[in-house]
């Protein structure tokens, strides 16, 4: 991706946020022995007057699980268009971040 590992998108009216995907690179631990693993970084920009800070970063946790645990659910069933940030995983997850945040 142009030697850019990472960036932050700037949001342009009339969004609301926006995720930045960086290009992925290959990073080596010990992990009981040597593993090479694909890296990528996610920046999510958003609005605050219009996004809610908690589930904004739940929506990014979310997003980072399913590229690690399942990347192929990612890309052939979520469809953006159907992301509803009021469904029940989303607001137990809010709720559970602004308990451990207090």
């Amino acid at each position: 991706m142009y030697g850019i590992r990472e960036f932050t998108a700037i949001i342009n009216m009339p969004q609301v946020s926006i995720l930045a995907v960086g290009g992925s690179q290959d990073s080596v631990y010990m992990r009981p022995d040597l593993t090479t693993l694909h890296e990528v970084t996610l920046t999510l920009s958003t609005d605050s007057r219009y996004v809610d800070q908690i589930v904004a970063g739940y929506f990014l946790s979310y997003v980072s699980r399913l590229l690690g645990d399942y990347p192929e659910e990612l890309i052939d069933k979520v469809d953006a268009n159907t992301f509803d940030p009021f469904s029940q995983e989303m607001l137990l997850g809010a709720a559970q971040a602004a308990n451990s945040a207090s």
